[in-house]
């Protein structure tokens, strides 16, 4: 099932009920989805896009509770195998309204010009379980392999990890492929979360890679600097605090394709890679790199 060519995602207003199982699904106030999207439209064209998504207001539709939700962002659009930079876009738009269901523990999904909600996640899973057919087909039939807990903001969360290829979704949050369901990863489009943002706390994701932690901001690193350039077509740059440190490249199914080292500058070399989207892992921090 192909999405919408530009990244679909959301944040979302609380609600204040509690399931009376214990669990809660409720949106936090003030919540920041952050990702990054990658679609390659006919072999030739790619958009990879960075973005927000944001709380936009409340509303009702059908006499149910919804929360707006606006994406913004940039959309980077270029043509693959050719030397021309890509040219950005910007993104400002309202995408969709968000319901969370705290008794069935499920989220529902009403797109702009849909005639209708439709599910987006169902959290009231156990081990075993098969995935219904949530937003994006590519989810269906996934099994429920294993279960742990994160700790957001002082919450706990529930952890599923799924059957390959996909990672895993976490109770009131999303998946690691993004807020808005499982997309044809390692095929035409490829989504990532790479952070949840909550007031006062934010919850490392790693959406893109074959890794995942829960490591909250204040613990990263202080060289876990932002790559640069980015995109690039050679070199990238982590700083010079990264100075020989040995560094993993992996693709965007998480295979390793690189064990490499920086030199002097806290650079890597990459040419010898082709286009397309790498996670860079230096030392604790894991950057999202775009070769052309």
């Amino acid at each position: 099932m192909r999405i919408n060519p530009l990244p679909l995602l959301v944040t979302v207003a609380s609600l204040l009920t509690v399931s009376s199982n214990g669990q809660s699904v409720a949106i936090v106030d003030g919540a920041v989805w952050q990702e990054e999207y990658v679609l390659i439209s006919g072999g030739l064209t790619e958009h990879h896009s960075y973005f927000e998504l944001r709380t936009a207001g409340d509303t009702l539709m059908g006499g149910q509770h919804y929360v707006k939700v606006r994406q913004v962002g940039v959309d980077s659009v270029s043509t693959l195998g050719s030397s021309e930079p890509p040219v950005g876009f910007p993104i400002d738009r309202y995408i969709a309204a968000i319901r969370a269901d705290e008794v069935a523990l499920t989220w529902y999904v009403w797109f702009e010009g849909y005639p209708e909600e439709l599910l987006l996640y169902d959290f009231d899973l156990s081990m075993g379980d098969v995935l219904a057919g949530t937003w994006g087909d590519c989810s269906a039939g996934s099994t429920v392999t294993n279960i742990d807990s994160i700790l957001v903001a002082g919450a706990w969360h529930r952890r599923f990890f799924l059957s390959a290829p996909y990672r895993f979704i976490i109770e009131g949050v999303g998946g690691s492929s993004g807020l808005f369901g499982y997309l044809c990863q390692a095929f035409e489009e490829y989504g990532c979360l790479n952070t949840y943002a909550v007031p006062g706390d934010e919850l490392i994701v790693d959406g893109c890679g074959s890794l995942s932690t829960g490591v909250n901001a204040s613990r990263r690193a202080s060289s876990d600097r932002p790559a640069y350039p980015n995109p690039t077509t050679a070199i990238v740059n982590f700083g010079p605090e990264a100075a020989y440190l040995p560094i993993i490249v992996l693709d965007r199914t998480g295979r390793i394709v690189g064990r490499l080292s920086l030199d002097a500058n806290g650079s890597v070399d990459l040419s010898a890679l082709s286009s397309g989207l790498y996670m860079v892992q230096c030392g604790s921090a894991v950057h999202r790199v775009m070769k052309y």
